[in-house]
């Protein structure tokens, strides 16, 4: 056969043997059963055998179906969504406190949850109708800010290789885990997200919630995972890959919630109000000062506000001891101070020098 074409039917190309060797494919010309000759359907001063002048369209790229019925999205929404079911979560108050010795600790001004690795963190789960049977529950790391909620959030190099956490677990890389025999830890073949999920049970009788235990395994800080960026939990409630309702938590692993929590709480709230100058703030009122030298003949009148009334009538036998000694003559005032100091000098001399010293206190001359 070295040197003879002999067409050789492959679908519909056309194949040229040189030897025992395809050489190239030539598409058929005809519409006919009938096969044109190889020579006539490809000339021989074509650079390739794919050129564009022979008018091959490819097929139209035709996805899996699983990406069909159930596409996954590149992005996740993190969106809250309580669906049909009013879907909702909850997490216990008795570790509402602030505390440095607290494991962890949610903050509802922040809507965000403090926690230490490793820990056991319980979160509530609650809907008001029942699901259909088969739902599951999946929780989703993803990061928080645009510029990084593409990536893949997993634990650090560091954790997922050491031993401790890992021995005996089927996902040391995953961040999420849930204390439950029926949990499976699934990594999405297309975007390669982690999530771990669980069958959505009935809630026990005289509850209204289930309770699962899911634990954080790598803090916020770590270098080559997190890397200190912020990251929320997408928990969605599911049933054959349709989602039926979704909660997104926030979340930060550190080694002190209660501390984090309170510092990250004061740097949310507004800064308070700067006072106008010449106000100073007490315990129950707002005094205004004139001045540490009081001008003479200042007949400016000033408003105080104050609350109770035993420091009112307090402040008002002030105010008015004030006005009656404008009255007084300056003689009389001086007459009345040493009239004081010669009762100070007739008492006994321990007794005699504290009041001294207390009346010179008072009114030093």
């Amino acid at each position: 056969m070295a040197g003879r074409y002999e067409p050789c039917r492959r679908g519909k190309f056309v194949a040229r043997f040189t030897g025992d060797m395809i050489t190239s494919l030539a598409p058929v010309t005809s519409t006919n059963n009938v096969y044109s000759s190889p020579d006539s359907a490809m000339p021989s001063s074509a650079p390739s055998d794919y050129s564009t002048d022979h008018g091959v369209t490819p097929p139209p790229y035709t996805p899996p179906p699983n990406m069909l019925t159930n596409p996954s999205p590149t992005v996740p929404s993190s969106t809250d969504y309580t669906g049909d079911y009013l879907f909702e979560i909850s997490l216990s108050n008795s570790m509402s406190s602030s505390s440095k010795s607290a494991t962890w600790t949610y903050s509802e001004l922040l809507k965000k949850l403090y926690v230490r690795m490793g820990v056991t963190c319980p979160i509530k789960f609650k809907t008001r109708t029942q699901p259909p049977p088969g739902s599951i529950i999946r929780a989703m790391p993803v990061f928080k800010r645009p510029e990084h909620v593409k990536e893949v959030v997993k634990r650090c190099p560091n954790h997922s290789s050491a031993k401790e956490h890992n021995e005996g677990h089927p996902a040391p890389s995953h961040l999420v885990r849930c204390e439950n025999a029926l949990s499976t830890y699934v990594e999405d073949q297309t975007t390669g997200r982690q999530s771990v999920i669980v069958p959505f049970e009935n809630p026990q009788v005289g509850t209204e919630y289930i309770t699962c235990l899911y634990s954080f395994m790598c803090f916020s800080s770590c270098v080559g995972g997190l890397n200190r960026r912020p990251i929320q939990v997408i928990f969605q409630l599911e049933k054959d890959g349709t989602v039926l309702g979704r909660r997104v938590l926030e979340v930060r692993i550190c080694a002190c919630p209660g501390r984090d929590r309170k510092t990250d709480e004061r740097h949310a709230q507004p800064p308070p109000k700067p006072l106008k100058r010449g106000y100073s703030k007490t315990q129950g009122f707002q005094l205004m000062s004139v001045g540490s030298k009081r001008r003479k003949g200042d007949d400016d009148i000033y408003t105080l506000t104050v609350r109770g009334r035993e420091n009112y009538e307090i402040l008002l036998k002030i105010k008015e001891s004030l006005e009656l000694m404008s009255y007084i003559p300056q003689n009389t005032i001086n007459q009345y101070r040493a009239q004081q100091h010669r009762q100070l000098v007739a008492v006994p001399p321990s007794l005699g020098k504290k009041l001294k010293m207390e009346y010179e206190n008072v009114n030093p001359e």
